[in-house]
């Protein structure tokens, strides 16, 4: 668990106006913040029937909670599952995953 502060959350450049074309944008004043974030991975191998195959599971969370403001709120969670050769690699080299995330409130399917 870490608390974070941040005083330009919506990454705001230092040039805040931009010119285009006849027009000038005028960018929003950079936003500060603090809140908790935390991150969380569990995983799991298990041996199959033969000895060469293993199986591998694994689950990830991430969040960030932002106390001052609920539009840079993120929470990501993740599963995978693979097969791997025994005993497992830490990492298997290439895993079919599952994600879902929310940022603000709103929720985003990657």
């Amino acid at each position: 668990m870490n608390y974070t502060r941040d005083n330009n959350i919506n990454n705001t450049p230092s040039r805040r106006q931009v010119r285009h074309g006849n027009g000038v944008w005028t960018l929003p004043e950079p936003e500060r913040a603090q809140g908790d974030s935390l991150s969380g991975r569990a995983s799991r191998d298990w041996n199959l029937k033969r000895p060469l195959f293993a199986a591998h599971r694994r689950r990830c969370l991430r969040q960030k909670a932002i106390g001052t403001t609920t539009k840079y709120d993120d929470l990501n969670l993740r599963a995978t599952v693979a097969a791997c050769t025994a005993p497992p690699a830490p990492k298997p080299p290439s895993c079919p995953m599952s994600e879902r995330r929310w940022y603000g409130t709103k929720a985003l399917q990657l």
